[in-house]
């Protein structure tokens, strides 16, 4: 197959405001290898189908609910991973789950909705991964249908992500109190205010890194780091990995 360990699609069929993208990850060289996963705070509708000769013989139909740690998932040889990505907020909304119960956590294809039953026996139709890709571009636009008038918390994250307000100043351009821009969107998105800002500075962080000519401490203070050692110690807990393991050998592996 002719497939890059991971790579991003995206489709005009998307929704942009409740969908990130659609992605897909296999190992290129037909043996097992393991992915690293940064957290992003979103929630992902995937499907894991095993591939000989370039068709699909088995499908499994699962969600991962947004996390605030990454994770390195193993990817076996005849595995093809696709999945739809939904912006934080939106997973919830459109897969009809709660998304303080799936945060940190995988939903099973025994135990999702009723909803998404026709969704899992449409996705296991497919007879080749180009097929599933474009199913679940189909998909992504049928769960984010009419959704746009839903209460935007979506907002609130956008602002809590960005860095640049205190959660003070988020609330008073909503109109809401602390307390109920910290209720609304944990109810929302899985997560804590606090664990959103922190994914979005060690998203940026990674980003960064990419640039060999930035200093660690340049790398640091363009992200919102109080100093280097800040942000070695948040890698270390969300990424399991240094700045600089990150930057030597894991940047191509990651997303």
């Amino acid at each position: 197959m002719a497939f890059m360990p991971h790579r991003e699609v995206y489709d005009s069929r998307l929704n942009s405001q409740a969908v990130a993208a659609l992605w897909f990850v296999c190992s290129p060289t037909g043996n097992m290898i393991e992915h690293r996963f940064l957290p992003d705070g979103c929630m992902d509708l995937i499907v894991r189908a095993r591939v000989r000769d370039g068709v699909i013989v088995e499908t499994f139909l699962f969600v991962a609910g947004p996390a605030l740690l990454g994770q390195c998932v193993p990817i076996d040889g005849d595995a093809v991973y696709a999945g739809i990505r939904f912006r934080p907020a939106w997973g919830a909304v459109c897969l009809r789950l709660d998304a303080r119960e799936t945060a940190e956590s995988i939903v099973s294809e025994q135990a999702l909705p009723r909803a998404l039953d026709k969704i899992r026996d449409h996705l296991a139709a497919m007879t080749n991964p180009a097929q599933l890709l474009a199913a679940l571009a189909e998909t992504a636009g049928r769960l984010s249908e009419g959704r746009a008038s839903y209460w935007r918390p979506d907002a609130a994250v956008d602002l809590i992500q960005q860095g640049r307000l205190s959660l003070q100043e988020v609330a008073r351009r909503l109109c809401l109190s602390e307390r109920a821009l910290r209720r609304e969107v944990l109810a929302a998105t899985g997560l804590s205010p606090k664990a959103l800002c922190s994914i979005a500075r060690v998203r940026k962080a990674v980003q960064a890194l990419g640039d060999s000519g930035r200093s660690l401490a340049e790398v640091a203070d363009m992200c919102g780091y109080s100093d280097q050692s800040h942000m070695t110690r948040d890698f270390q807990r969300m990424a399991k990995r240094t700045p600089n393991q990150i930057r030597a050998k894991y940047l191509a592996e990651i997303f």
